[in-house]
């Protein structure tokens, strides 16, 4: 299976060229265990976490995907601007925005697809190609994690344009 940077997929995915460095807010990222009636955002009070929400125009589903220097893929929301990514707590499964480092695996992201229904795996630098961004699976649940790549609807993902 070929790996192709985010911004690549992201491009693909929504038809919009990717471009290097790019801070225009203007994607929705979107589940397939949830469709477009969720997307992922940022909550109000709480820069630092990310999870999934009944889509809106809320500045926190708005998302920039950038290329940054190493290869890799930021991604980052409208809601805490250019100086935050997406990126894992050190040593843990645990997803939450951060101060953008370049220097971070935990805040490089890659993808692999999509596959036949259109929806793409995201994998973090840090945790490793088996580990994938996913929905936490207990409850109803809208918190993010990253956990062993499976056939979980909640670990597949699309990104396009608003």
């Amino acid at each position: 299976m070929k790996v192709l940077t985010f911004v690549a997929v992201a491009a693909v995915l929504s038809g919009c060229p990717a471009v290097a460095g790019a801070q225009a807010f203007n994607r929705q990222i979107y589940s397939q265990r949830d469709g477009t009636q969720k997307c992922l955002g940022i909550k109000a009070g709480d820069d630092t976490h990310p999870f999934m929400a009944e889509c809106k125009s809320y500045k926190a589903q708005q998302w920039s995907v950038d290329q940054s220097p190493s290869g890799f893929s930021r991604f980052r929301s409208a809601q805490t601007g250019g100086d935050k990514c997406l990126g894992l707590r050190n040593g843990t499964n645990t997803v939450l925005m951060a101060n953008c480092n370049e220097g971070i695996p935990h805040q490089h992201w890659t993808v692999t697809g999509p596959d036949s229904s259109g929806y793409s795996r995201v994998m973090n630098q840090a945790a490793g190609a088996n580990k994938c961004l996913g929905i936490a699976e207990a409850g109803g649940a809208v918190e993010l994690d990253v956990n062993p790549c499976g056939a979980f609807a909640g670990q597949k993902w699309k990104i396009l344009a608003r």
